[in-house]
């Protein structure tokens, strides 16, 4: 049996090398392709064509949000205590019938009626208590949100509540199921999130929360991930802070950040869909996860884009000394809340 074995490894070495080849050709075709089909100046000319193609990709019900948008939405708002800086609320909100999408509201007690209104998004085994520090410790997200809350004369803020949840936060998930689960329904944990995201963003927007021109929003890691997701899905997102997550698909292509064709979008592609707003990137020069080198490369990638929106100034990068880490320097802040 082993010498039968050993006589037919030699056909699938060759198989195996044949598949990593096929792909690099492909990968290669597609880049080719990619570039001169959304080149900076065609999706500067018609950007809303290639976010149409954006939400398709990523699919449904984000590819269907104009739809549902127009079905009223019931939610609940439960007292939570308060803080220093703000009156913390419990929320949630039915975005789909019978699916109830969680986040605490951060309700500043600066009363004013022109505070800008910032979505902070937590990022994998993460929750809206540990990124808003409810829980005390926030961990590698050094403040995310109370820096956001009190940043100038304040701000509103709200964190969402991902499926990424540490088990010992709630029950047990398997996310890669959930996501392959939604993929044959046509969407993706991607799509479904980013659609929650844009729903309750209608609700603090009829709420008056969420003024029109003075919407940001910040992440690290997953929620790096989300920020720039969301803001290539939502216009009225008119600054994001997307940290530790912008990189090479090729290279960090996990399974719920990968769709039929994705190579068409991949992260600076997402960044003109941001364009002409504002987008601060940033990479931790020792983060764990991802490499700054590759993370710079992308960046560059999304310049000419921002270019040909007339606005280079609107896109800012940096890999800072640190790790897999918001930084703690407050270049990012500053960036967002000029525009806020």
């Amino acid at each position: 049996m082993a010498e039968l074995i050993s006589q037919s490894l030699a056909f699938r070495e060759e198989y195996d090398a044949g598949l990593k080849k096929l792909i690099a050709d492909r990968r290669s075709e597609l880049d080719r392709i990619r570039a001169e089909r959304m080149s900076p100046a065609k999706i500067a000319a018609d950007r809303e064509k290639f976010r149409r193609e954006y939400l398709d990709l990523l699919g449904w019900p984000l590819n269907q949000y104009d739809e549902y948008r127009k079905t009223p939405m019931n939610v609940r708002k439960i007292p939570h205590g308060e803080n220093d800086f703000a009156v913390i609320w419990q929320m949630q909100f039915e975005v789909l019938h019978g699916l109830w999408f969680y986040g605490l509201f951060f309700e500043h007690k600066n009363k004013s009626d022109d505070l800008p209104f910032v979505i902070c998004q937590h990022g994998g085994l993460g929750t809206p208590e540990v990124v808003s520090g409810v829980l005390g410790e926030t961990y590698n997200y050094n403040h995310l949100l109370e820096r956001a809350a009190n940043y100038g004369k304040g701000a509103n803020t709200f964190a969402p509540g991902l499926y990424l949840w540490n088990d010992e936060y709630g029950p047990k998930k398997d996310r890669n199921r959930i996501d392959n689960d939604l993929k044959q329904l046509g969407g993706s944990i991607a799509a479904l999130e980013v659609f929650a995201i844009r729903r309750t963003l209608d609700y603090f927007a009829d709420e008056g929360c969420a003024r029109e021109g003075h919407i940001g929003m910040i992440g690290l890691s997953y929620g790096g991930s989300y920020t720039l997701l969301t803001a290539a899905a939502e216009p009225r997102i008119c600054a994001a802070y997307s940290s530790c997550q912008y990189n090479d698909r090729y290279i960090h292509n996990w399974c719920d950040w990968t769709w039929k064709n994705s190579a068409m979008f991949l992260d600076a592609e997402m960044a003109a869909l941001v364009a002409p707003r504002a987008l601060y990137l940033e990479e931790g020069d020792n983060d764990e996860l991802f490499d700054d080198e590759t993370f710079l490369k992308e960046c560059e990638r999304a310049v000419p884009f921002f270019e040909a929106a007339g606005v280079p100034e609107n896109l800012k990068f940096c890999a800072f000394k640190g790790t897999h880490e918001l930084c703690n320097d407050n270049d990012g802040y500053d960036f967002v809340f000029r525009y806020l």
